[in-house]
C-alpha cells in the first residue's frame, strides 16, 4: 500500500482547490513517513490485550473503509 499512496494522493488531488490539494500532500506525506501506520498496530494491540482480537481487528478494517471511502469519493465519472 506504501507504494501507492503518492498515486493515490494524485489522483485524489487532481480536481481539489488549491488548499485542498495542499492537506491531500500533506496527508500522504504523512502517510509516506510512518505516521498511522506506526499508531494503529499499537492501539490495535493494545485493544486485543483489553478485549479481543475480533474487537481489536476492528481498527484496521475502519482504516482500510475511510481508504475505500476515500477512493469511491475521488473516482472519475464515467
Amino acid at each position: 500500500m506504501t507504494a501507492l499512496m503518492p498515486d493515490h494522493a494524485r489522483a485524489g488531488s487532481e480536481r481539489m482547490p488549491a488548499s485542498r490539494a495542499l492537506v491531500a500532500a500533506v496527508v500522504a506525506l504523512f502517510f509516506l513517513w510512518g505516521g498511522l501506520r506506526a499508531i494503529i498496530p499499537l492501539l490495535t494491540g493494545a485493544i486485543a490485550d483489553a478485549t479481543s482480537l475480533a474487537m481489536a481487528l476492528a481498527i484496521p478494517a475502519s482504516c482500510y473503509l475511510l481508504i475505500a471511502i476515500y477512493g469511491w469519493s475521488a473516482r472519475n465519472p464515467a
